[in-house]
This record gives structure tokens, C-alpha cells and sequence, in this order.
């Protein structure tokens, strides 16, 4: 399993053009959103949750039809339908527990790097909003990030 190293790196210096873009778009619609190509968790780990999603499926189905042909044990031979059943479920479980295992390495950096990535933005706004100009915006918000 690759672990994937995430952080929040910080865009480069906008132009006048964008700073005035933004600044009209602020002043016309406050609730105007810098970032608005801004993921969720869930969109990060889409295949991640999706497969968890059908590997609980699967092993609903397969506790069902389990406890309806399971004999109680009497006959000990090798039951094809048991075996062909049971290997999926054994697929998704060892697939659910590394998915896991990755979502617990990953989702906590995943999680910091969007919370980094809202607050600089919405300071972006904000310093937008308080600035008369963009070498105002520039001397306040670029000296703080």
C-alpha cells in the first residue's frame, strides 16, 4: 500500500487583474467563495469510501446466505457454494482493513490540508475586503502568509 504525503501548498501572488476580479465579485455577492474548486474528504477518498461502501454490502449478502445454507457443521465435506461465497468476502474484508488502515494514516493530514486551504482563503477574502488597493492587499496579506 503507497502512502500518499498531503499538505497545502500556498497558490502563488495573484495579479491586479485577479485581485480587482475578486474584489468586484466580493463586493457584488458577499458570500462570494474564493476556493470554489474546494474538495471534501469525500472526494479525496471517493474510491476508498465506495469500496467500504459495497464491501459492507457484501458481507450483509454473505452473513445472509451463510446463515440460510450453513448446516450447523454436521456435514464436514467442502461445500463449492460455501467456498465461492466466502473468498469474496475474504477479499473485502482484507481490503477493508487496509482501506482503513489508509484512511486513518491519510485522512488526518487530508483533513489538516483542507482546514489550511479554507483558512487561507477565507483571510484572502477578508484581506481583499479591508484593502483600498492591491499593494495594500499585497503589504497586508502576503506579509502574513
Amino acid at each position: 500500500m503507497k502512502y500518499e504525503k498531503i499538505s497545502f501548498s500556498r497558490p502563488s501572488k495573484i495579479t491586479v487583474e485577479q485581485y480587482t476580479y475578486l474584489k468586484n465579485c466580493i463586493a457584488n455577492d458577499s458570500e462570494f467563495m474564493i476556493d470554489r474548486d474546494a474538495d471534501g474528504i469525500y472526494s479525496h477518498f471517493k474510491f476508498e469510501f465506495q469500496f467500504l461502501g459495497y464491501s459492507i454490502i457484501y458481507l450483509i449478502f454473505f452473513f445472509i446466505m451463510l446463515s440460510i445454507f450453513y448446516d450447523g457443521g454436521h456435514d464436514k465435506s467442502l461445500d463449492p457454494f460455501r467456498i465461492i461465497i466466502t473468498i469474496p468476502a475474504i477479499i473485502g474484508g482484507l481490503g477493508s482493513f487496509f482501506i482503513i488502515f489508509k484512511l486513518i494514516l491519510e485522512g488526518s493530514a487530508v483533513s489538516k490540508s483542507l482546514v489550511e486551504r479554507r483558512k487561507f482563503f477565507e483571510s484572502m477574502k477578508l484581506a481583499i475586503i479591508k484593502s483600498r488597493n492591491y499593494s495594500d492587499f499585497c503589504n497586508n496579506f502576503y506579509f502574513i502568509y
